[in-house]
């Protein structure tokens, strides 16, 4: 899952390469659809899923899904139970990553640091405030691993509303911040 900004600044596959299999489904949150066509999440590699605040339907192997942007994270969160996946690699930028942060609607993160990288530009780190449970280094970079207890009041609502008592949202949050710049 990406959001706007980062596909518009990476234009990313969201495919899966070095590897035998069928590519995942990619989410891609574009309120105002202003990723153009020709990037590369449009092609016809996997199946797309485009949350957005303008249209519906399906267009080969893009679907459009309309959601509004004032309760987007509950509307998002049954788009895809009534779409069957329960696992989601968030792979956006600040805004999309701290929407999930802030939500509690995160089981999983990885944070990958690497302090001795300077940049002169780039995507601001959200911030997240969490005790990793595991901490390993892996050449220059800090790897934490870490994982969220408690189920979040708006999980709640979501398992309420969909009637899915036993629904529960993997959310892995990939917190890339030796591609981020460091903020205090």
């Amino acid at each position: 899952m990406v959001g706007t900004q980062t596909a518009l600044n990476d234009n990313p596959g969201l495919t899966v390469r070095n590897a035998e299999g069928t590519n995942p489904v990619r989410i891609l949150i574009d309120f105002d659809l202003k990723v153009p066509q020709h990037f590369k999440i449009y092609n016809d590699e996997a199946k797309t899923l485009v949350l957005n605040s303008i249209k519906e339907g399906t267009e080969n192997n893009i679907q459009f899904i309309k959601i509004s942007k004032e309760n987007f994270l509950p509307e998002l969160m049954e788009a895809l139970y009534k779409e069957q996946i329960q696992s989601v690699i968030i792979e956006g930028g600040r805004f999309t990553l701290q929407q999930f942060i802030d939500s509690g609607l995160w089981d999983e993160a990885i944070v990958i640091k690497n302090d001795s990288l300077v940049l002169e530009n780039g995507t601001k780190a959200p911030v997240f405030n969490h005790m990793p449970i595991k901490t390993e280094a892996y050449r220059d970079n800090l790897i934490s691993f870490l994982i969220l207890n408690n189920l979040n009041p708006t999980m709640e609502v979501i398992k309420h509303k969909t009637g899915a008592e036993n629904f529960k949202m993997l959310t892995v949050l990939l917190l890339n911040l030796h591609n981020q710049l460091q903020t205090s």
